[in-house]
């Protein structure tokens, strides 16, 4: 698939990817593939989606990047967003542990690749995405291993969010970078996030 948005140089992205999966193999995880991924999706919408701080007065550049957000049209909303996070720290988690961070977390310290596609729904949620626009993918890079990206639906088209580029159309396919293509392993069902949890009075457990 010849992707336009393949442009970046490939060491950072195999630096990234190479990180990614370090944390999901990591030493002592039990990973069931598309089982282990949903458990952990299921743990940070019940617990860890939420940006609660956005009722009560959050952190004013968080807050800022979701009010610009709210007021630009979808797709323009997904490359700010994208571009936003995109500008955060990226850091691999330490051998042993796969935590999924919650929102502000990530906001405040930077994550992995999961962490930043995460944070990216909860912030377009807030900006007024619906959760059935939303997925979380794993794929796996021949040769690199384990990533995930966010995939939203703006403007009747699908698009990958993801850390390594900028916000590019998706149709699901493979995708190409400079070397090997991502292959899907798993698309999430629609993410609920905690803009979704509140408006529908959602409980977690």
């Amino acid at each position: 698939m010849n992707d336009p948005c393949s442009r970046r140089k490939w060491l950072l992205g195999a630096v990234s990817l190479l990180a990614c999966e370090a944390a999901f193999t990591a030493r002592g995880v039990a990973i069931d593939g598309p089982t282990y991924w949903q458990m952990r999706l299921d743990r940070w919408s019940g617990h860890g989606a939420g940006i609660p701080e956005l009722v009560r007065g959050c952190d004013g550049g968080l807050c800022a990047v979701i009010e610009k957000a709210r007021k630009l049209s979808a797709v323009d909303a997904v490359y700010l967003v994208n571009r936003v996070v995109n500008s955060l720290p990226f850091w691999p988690e330490p051998e042993g542990s796969d935590d999924w961070q919650s929102p502000l977390e990530t906001w405040r310290v930077g994550g992995d690749c999961e962490d930043l596609a995460l944070l990216k729904a909860a912030m377009l949620a807030e900006a007024g995405f619906a959760p059935t626009d939303m997925r979380l993918i794993v794929a796996d890079v021949p040769y690199w291993g384990l990533h995930a990206f966010l995939g939203v639906r703006a403007g009747d088209r699908w698009w990958r969010l993801d850390n390594l580029e900028e916000a590019c159309t998706w149709d699901g396919g493979p995708i190409a970078y400079p070397g090997p293509a991502f292959d899907r392993l798993w698309l999430s069902p629609p993410i609920e996030t905690g803009a979704y949890r509140r408006m529908h009075k959602v409980v977690s457990g």
